[in-house]
């Protein structure tokens, strides 16, 4: 293309002659039997072509006639960010939320667990001043007592937002960290990290949320400390408070009277059934070869393994539960977390047809890896 355009800014500039060009009898042929073979046929314009009378190339003739097809939906999109978002408890109080904590230093959100304040109080702050014009003014620091809490929160905020982490979400964590953009952003932490953070002072921080409050440990209260002092050095900063199970008039009396948001979370029936339900439900029987080696293993235990305190209360079964029950609970290892229980139950779970998903509490990652590697090799 580059070598035509000279050809052709030659050719204007009079410094090229022109050049007669033909095409042999052989390609026209070859041309007209592809496109014989391809079932096109020619159309011939009705006024012939002359440099003094040229012809545009471009016909109006239409060469076949097609029937409309129907459209057709595309399917339907499962999750939608934006109807999941205002589904959400929390949307309802989405002004008040904004308007309090425009007004006051410091502010207490109490809302039940699953109202959706963990992830949207912070971007409804970030909308109210982006679209106030002020969204480079808008820093704000989440904390979390955990770090896969941070990093999961901040990858969720950042889905909702249909944007990757480091764009407007980051978090941080130890040894781990995915920094936003440094102006109209959100930046999920743990409170260790956040403390290190204000040992360079807040400048550029506009709001300080520190969520499940009630998780108390030195680092929560210290920060609170910290906080509380701040709030009086620098009034335009906005710290948020907010859990599900807090004592308001303790925190209110200790930040000065603050405001305090009560959310309303949605509720649904739930049913407990203990590890002995579950095992008689599904007629679960661990094999006997695991119980041998965890006889042998328990056997070589020391002294103090084999007090009180460490018997396994799972040999004590109630009489409401059926001898199979009870052979297979005594199979079953108080200190381990049965696998194949986890299996046996999802697999029912499953089998049962309801759309769903289910949720596992485990007590660290070591034991979620394991988890999650024994059920992709089963």
């Amino acid at each position: 293309m580059c070598a035509l355009s000279l050809m052709r800014q030659l050719f204007h500039s009079q410094l090229l002659s022109e050049i007669p060009v033909s095409v042999s009898e052989k390609f026209s042929e070859e041309i007209g039997q592809y496109l014989a073979m391809c079932g096109i046929e020619e159309v011939i314009p009705p006024v012939h072509a002359s440099r003094a009378a040229p012809v545009s190339l471009l016909v109006s003739q239409k060469l076949t006639q097609f029937e409309p097809s129907e459209p057709v939906c595309g399917g339907f999109v499962s999750w939608c960010p934006a109807a999941q978002r205002e589904s959400l408890p929390v949307c309802q109080y989405r002004a008040q939320i904004i308007e309090t904590i425009a007004r006051n230093s410091v502010t207490l959100i109490k809302g039940e667990t699953g109202c959706g304040k963990s992830t949207q109080v912070c971007q409804y702050l970030l909308e109210d001043y982006i679209n106030k014009g002020r969204g480079a003014e808008f820093a704000a620091f989440v904390t979390q007592p955990r770090r896969i809490s941070a990093i999961t929160l901040a990858e969720r905020v950042a889905d909702e937002r249909g944007e990757q982490l480091g764009v407007s979400v980051g978090y941080g964590v130890r040894f781990d960290s995915v920094h936003p953009r440094p102006y109209g952003a959100l930046m999920f932490v743990t409170v260790g990290v956040l403390l290190r953070r204000l040992e360079s002072g807040l400048r550029g921080v506009s709001h300080i949320i520190v969520d499940e409050i009630h998780e108390r440990d030195i680092n929560t209260d210290f920060i609170l400390i910290v906080l509380r002092d701040m709030v009086k050095m620098f009034p335009d900063i906005r710290v948020i408070l907010m859990s599900a199970t807090i004592d308001t008039n303790l925190f209110t009396n200790y930040f000065g009277g603050c405001p305090v948001i009560q959310l309303e979370g949605r509720t649904f029936p739930v049913q407990h059934y203990f590890l002995e339900d579950i095992v008689q439900m599904l007629r679960f029987l661990p094999p006997a070869f695991d119980a041998r080696r965890r006889r042998d293993r328990e056997q070589h235990d020391d002294e103090e393994e084999e007090s009180e305190e460490a018997q396994n209360m799972n040999l004590i079964v109630s009489d409401d539960y059926g001898p199979n029950t009870k052979l297979a609970m005594s199979r079953l290892s108080e200190k381990e977390i049965s696998f194949e229980v986890i299996e046996a139950l999802l697999n029912d779970i499953t089998g049962q047809g309801e759309e769903g998903a289910v949720l596992i509490f485990l007590p660290g990652w070591n034991i979620i890896s394991m988890l999650l590697n024994y059920l992709r090799a089963h």
